[in-house]
């Protein structure tokens, strides 16, 4: 909603004023022998504010950032880092959600105080959470929902044994291959947090232990056109079932 100042000017609450407005108020002074490097002006400010329906105290702060910045465009807000946080706790806590971006600000105080420059009490969960939307070198994080990897995945058999399967495959024809799988309900998050922080921009990606519960198991038979043939088994599969399914195949 549009007001009206006491000086006759017209604004809106919660907005700044304008570029053209603060470049009018440091033009008007330079031109009345207003010094940038001194900042001296032996005029009066309160004409200046007068003749753009200002404020004298809103014409004498837009000069003084003038003379101290040589710029008059609106500062941003930035938000510091907490005086009781060093570098070294700031590495630490980027460290501690790379790692694992669900971890909650009370478990990080813990590590803090556990083996970081603060002592005990020293600081607070504010500070914290400040400190990973604002502060981390890397720079801000954000809160979002965390994408699950298995451990197991990259284990070093596991990873040897998928360049040797990929190694086979290289040659063979690929309307020749059919593969076996299994699927299921399963519920890979179950007791787990689902969100946590990552930096502006990136995935929060988490890798755990992955603990499954089956519900249903459907079995197949998959070549380059599609499933060829399924069965379906009541709980998780096992290796019974799985050379049952291979003989009716």
């Amino acid at each position: 909603m549009w007001k009206v100042s006491s000086k006759g000017r017209t604004y809106q609450n919660g907005k700044a004023l304008s570029s053209e407005t603060r470049r009018a108020i440091i033009d008007k002074i330079i031109l009345r022998g207003g010094q940038k490097e001194t900042g001296v002006f032996h005029g009066k400010l309160l004409d200046v504010a007068t003749e753009l329906n200002l404020s004298c105290s809103v014409v004498s702060k837009i000069w003084r950032q003038y003379c101290q910045t040589s710029s008059f465009s609106l500062l941003k807000k930035t938000t510091g880092n907490n005086s009781s946080l060093s570098d070294g706790d700031l590495q630490l806590l980027e460290v501690i959600k790379r790692q694992r971006p669900s971890t909650s600000y009370n478990e990080i105080l813990n590590v803090l105080f556990d083996v970081g420059d603060l002592p005990t009490g020293s600081t607070s969960k504010t500070a914290v959470c400040n400190a990973v939307q604002n502060c981390l070198p890397s720079g801000k994080f954000t809160y979002k929902k965390i994408n699950k990897v298995a451990q197991e995945r990259f284990s070093l058999q596991n990873m040897a044994y998928t360049q040797l399967f990929i190694d086979y495959l290289h040659d063979k024809d690929p309307y020749t291959v059919q593969y076996f799988d299994e699927c299921g309900v399963k519920l890979p998050g179950n007791g787990t947090r689902s969100y946590g922080h990552a930096p502006v921009g990136e995935r929060a990606i988490e890798i755990i232990r992955y603990c499954e519960t089956a519900n249903t198991t459907v079995n197949v038979l998959c070549s380059l056109f599609g499933a060829t043939y399924t069965n379906i088994v009541d709980g998780p599969s096992n290796t019974t079932e799985f050379l049952r399914f291979f003989e009716e195949a």
